[in-house]
Order: C-alpha cells, then structure tokens, then sequence
C-alpha cells in the first residue's frame, strides 16, 4: 500500500483545489437563481424567445429557470465540463507521473509488479472523483438548503451528482 499512500499524498492538494474551486463555482452560480425566481414569467418568456437550436446547445429546452432543479440543469453543463477536465486529468497524470513523479524512483528497491502499481494509482483516481462526487452533491445541498426543497428537487440533486460521478 506504500504506493497508494505516495500517490495520495502527491494528489492531495490538486484534488483539494479541484474540489474548491467546483464548490466555490456551484455557489457562485446559485446566487444568480434568486435573479432567475424573481423574474419568473418574463425570464421564461425570455428563454422561450430563444431558437430551439440555441436551447438544445445549451441543454435549456424543456427546463424552467425559476424552479431549483431548471436552473441547476441550465448550469449543470458547466459543472460537467469541469468534472471531465478533473477526471481527465486525474487519469492522464496517474500513468503519465510515473517517470516525472518520482514514481519509479520510489519503486526501484520494492518488488513490485507494473499492475500493481497502476491498480493502486486508479484506486487514488477513484477516491478522487469519489470526492468530487461527494462534494457536488454536498454543495448542491448547502446551497439550495435556503430554498425549501421537495423530495422531487432533490431527487434531481442527487441524479445531478450520479451523472457527475459517470461522466
């Protein structure tokens, strides 16, 4: 396990500043809602106006800006390129560090196989999207708690940070 345990604690930071930055961006986003609620009927009007092209590009047709889980589904594509470059990144760099990381060097008196080796380094890219899973919903949570959600809403969280966790 000592190469879980170096890996980790080499990713610990970047994951740390990943994960922040995403919840620091998901509450960001949340402060335009109460815009958004208020507005109601001409915001509606509004997305409306816009060709059918436009709103499937930007995954607003069918979605109601003034209820929680619309608005959380128009910015949700944002949410979703930012979980593909971290787990992109996280999966590039755990085989590509191996050399520049100081891996091998750390490996050399150890007898241990090249499977191994990558089973432990995606075992730390798991824990990280796993976090990054975790975090999503749990901002999600903490910034939509002011609004009185249903069970229907957060349903919709919760399916929001599955797909996170799948993409």
């Amino acid at each position: 396990m000592n190469v879980f345990r170096h890996e980790l604690r080499q990713r610990f930071k970047s994951i740390l500043v990943w994960l922040a930055v995403m919840a620091v961006f998901i509450a960001a986003a949340m402060v335009k809602y109460d815009t958004f609620r208020g507005g109601g009927k001409v915001v509606n009007e509004l997305l409306n106006s816009f060709p059918s092209t436009l709103k499937a590009v930007f995954g607003m047709s069918g979605l109601d800006l003034t209820s929680i889980s619309g608005y959380i589904g128009v910015t949700y594509i944002f949410i979703a390129v930012m979980a593909a470059i971290f787990a992109g990144m996280l999966g590039s760099n755990a085989v590509a560090r191996e050399e520049t990381g100081r891996t091998v060097e750390f490996l050399y008196p150890k007898p241990v196989s090249r499977w191994t080796v990558l089973a432990q380094k995606l075992l730390v890219v798991g824990i990280g999207i796993a976090a990054m899973t975790v975090t999503i919903y749990a901002t999600l949570l903490v910034v939509t708690a002011p609004y009185n959600i249903d069970s229907t809403t957060h349903a919709a969280l919760v399916n929001f940070s599955l797909a996170a966790l799948y993409i």
